[in-house]
């Protein structure tokens, strides 16, 4: 069986919609998107970020998979690179074994436009994505899960992992309707809780775009990093556009000068798969000196908990934002975010970073916070 990938165009969106329609018939939940052109991140001319679809296409022209392709410039070092991000991967392998090979040749194109390549997200470690790029040679490593509960009542309630065994399920309903649970939670938070170290007095506002400030303090302070995308104002823009009322923005300031920034959410779930019917908020991005992250994650956490959510989650690779996560009383939980990074992206970061321990990554380094 003879297949070719090639860029996703008009006279195949018929053909993706029935691969879309196997893989829901097959129970996949995941879908390939019908649009040519990528709603998120179209490419524009003159600018560096954006993204590609890429179908399988078999000996008869039917769509046997797909995948999308993220080109994002990074500051690797000293040096600013392009840099791919290999996202939603769909092959008929996964429902039919004999296209049990496409997924392999999605990869393979993918690192033939783009040899410094990395996966984010993925669902665990334990997934057959991450364990295949594992079996490549790929470096793949869990990026830390933070959770802060804000009101334990809700949070007892409709947690679904306390509910996925009988046993757990009383717990929590017991703890919860007697307030031993709450009272537990608020006091674990609170021990771990420590003053946070902002080096001077700290302001949170909300903003409704990233305007030059966002470039002074990416110009002065991307170097502290060994990996990490691109934040100036015209890539923020373009991720966060200021028309987009799903997404709050802040700049935090100390001692009355711009010293970082955070985008967060404040979505209601509604039967989430993990969240229930919780009201939750995301630290979705942030950057700012390491020295003062504790000054933008209190400020994030402070903002949330203003406007009355029950829970305040994040993923964040770098340990100064993991420490200043813990230092503004948030917990540590199951993670099933993963970064992948390829061999020739590892050997970059690694001849800048060793122990890729200023590696900076979150939700906003992959196909932005969905399902959040």
């Amino acid at each position: 069986m003879k297949i070719r990938i090639e860029p996703y165009t008009e006279n195949r969106v018929f053909e993706v919609t029935q691969f879309n329609r196997r893989l829901r018939q097959g129970g996949v939940r995941f879908q390939f998107p019908d649009a040519i052109v990528p709603e998120w991140l179209p490419k524009v001319e003159g600018r560096s970020l954006y993204q590609e679809y890429f179908v399988a296409v078999d000996e008869d022209d039917k769509v046997r998979g797909g995948y999308i392709l993220k080109h994002q410039q990074f500051l690797v070092g000293t040096t600013v690179q392009e840099i791919g991000n290999y996202q939603l991967p769909l092959s008929e392998g996964t429902i039919d074994k004999a296209y049990a090979t496409v997924a392999m040749l999605l990869l393979t194109h993918a690192l033939q436009r783009q040899k410094l390549l990395y996966a984010l997200g993925m669902g665990g470690k334990d997934r057959p994505l991450p364990k295949m790029l594992s079996a490549m040679g790929w470096r793949v490593q869990t990026v830390p899960f933070h959770f802060r509960v804000c009101h334990p009542q809700s949070f007892l309630r409709n947690l679904s992992l306390l509910r996925e065994r009988p046993a757990w399920r009383l717990l929590s309903t017991v703890a919860s309707a007697t307030g031993v649970g709450p009272l537990g939670i608020l006091s674990l938070q609170a021990s771990r809780r420590k003053k946070r170290t902002r080096l001077g007095r700290a302001s949170t506002e909300v903003v409704t775009e990233f305007d030059q400030w966002a470039n002074e303090v990416w110009q002065a302070h991307g170097a502290d990093y060994s990996f990490v995308a691109v934040r100036n104002k015209p890539v923020l823009t373009v991720l966060y556009p200021g028309e987009s009322k799903r997404y709050y923005r802040l700049l935090v300031q100390v001692d009355g000068r711009p010293a970082g920034w955070v985008v967060v959410l404040d979505t209601q779930m509604k039967d989430h798969k993990q969240f229930g019917s919780m009201r939750v908020g995301t630290i979705a991005d942030c950057f700012a000196a390491p020295e003062h992250a504790d000054a933008v994650i209190g400020g994030a956490t402070d903002f949330l908990e203003e406007r009355g959510v029950d829970l305040v989650v994040s993923n964040q690779a770098h340990p100064w934002w993991c420490s200043a996560l813990a230092n503004s009383g948030f917990l540590v939980g199951p993670s099933n975010f993963v970064l992948a990074t390829s061999r020739d992206l590892t050997k970059t970061i690694e001849s800048c970073d060793a122990a890729f321990e200023r590696v900076h990554v979150n939700r906003g380094d992959g196909d932005g916070p969905i399902h959040l």
